[in-house]
């Protein structure tokens, strides 16, 4: 593999990731590769290119850099200077060791499936347009507030939820927000979406998961009681009017090198800890 141009989305506030972006910079400026590095707050709302991506932080950076860079499919090292880490499995000390075997073709990539969502305001005019490769939430901006929202699938009339809120997550999120709100663990190269109400009022109301190509429509209905929010993997909020509509469908794929190739099943019984108790 050819690399001409890297990447660096970095997040300052963590300790030794300023360092690391150096010593990155500098090994690729030995190589006489272009590099273009930005804070994870630097970022806007455009596309960006490169041959690879480096993500320096935790799972909210790579989540950052996955918007980033979806629209040209560009791979990630994600690299983790968190604590939990459970999408960014390269460790400070490997990123050079675990680029070499990537652009040699020795580890492949994570193909993960993304979700767009566009909101419409009550002349159905698109208003703004947004990708997430965890979840769009839609809930309420108020303490202990229930929203009314009417949804649809494929057009199909699916009643209307009363709840904190619901999302809309993908198998890689749904080890995120869902699985908290008590969601499956869906497996991430699964063809699939889950739709899940927030402490809904009914408890009739369970998480839905559909196939990857269905079109799902949410309402927000009149006379709500708090401001409404639509927040996208959990960094980028904006607020819902009345009778606006929220269309949310598969859109792009992410790609995360995978260092270790290993299987779901051994990452989130590491990261979950279900060899035993917390500690054990």
């Amino acid at each position: 593999m050819e690399v001409n141009k890297v990447l660096i989305i970095y997040n300052k506030e963590k300790d030794g990731v300023l360092s690391l972006v150096k010593e990155i910079e500098e090994y690729f400026f030995l190589q006489k590769i272009v590099v273009n590095k930005y804070d994870v707050k630097e970022i806007e709302s455009r596309d960006y290119g490169a041959d690879v991506a480096f993500s320096i932080g935790g799972d909210g950076t790579a989540l950052t850099a996955a918007r980033a860079v979806s629209k040209n499919a560009v791979p990630i090292i994600a690299v983790n200077m968190g604590t939990f880490g459970y999408i960014t499995e390269v460790s400070p000390e490997s990123w050079k060791k675990d680029y070499l075997r990537f652009i040699n073709g020795e580890i492949g990539v994570s193909v993960r499936k993304m979700v767009s969502a566009k909101i419409c305001d009550d002349q159905k005019k698109v208003v703004k347009r947004y990708q997430a490769l965890n979840e769009i939430t839609i809930s309420a901006a108020g303490i202990s507030k229930i929203i009314k929202t009417d949804f649809y699938v494929n057009e199909i009339y699916g009643g209307c939820l009363k709840a904190d809120g619901v999302l809309v997550s993908t198998p890689t999120g749904s080890t995120a927000y869902s699985l908290a709100a008590g969601g499956p663990i869906l497996e991430p190269s699964l063809e699939a979406l889950l739709i899940n109400p927030i402490c809904p009022f009914a408890l009739s109301n369970r998480p839905l998961v559909v196939k990857r190509d269905s079109i799902l429509e949410f309402v927000v209905r009149e006379n709500q009681s708090t401001t409404v929010l639509l927040t996208v993997d959990g960094q980028i909020a904006t607020e819902l009017k009345e009778n606006w509509r929220v269309i949310v469908s598969s859109s792009r794929n992410a790609y995360l090198v995978n260092p270790e190739n290993r299987s779901f099943i051994e990452i989130i019984r590491d990261k979950l800890k279900w060899s035993g108790a917390m500690h054990a």
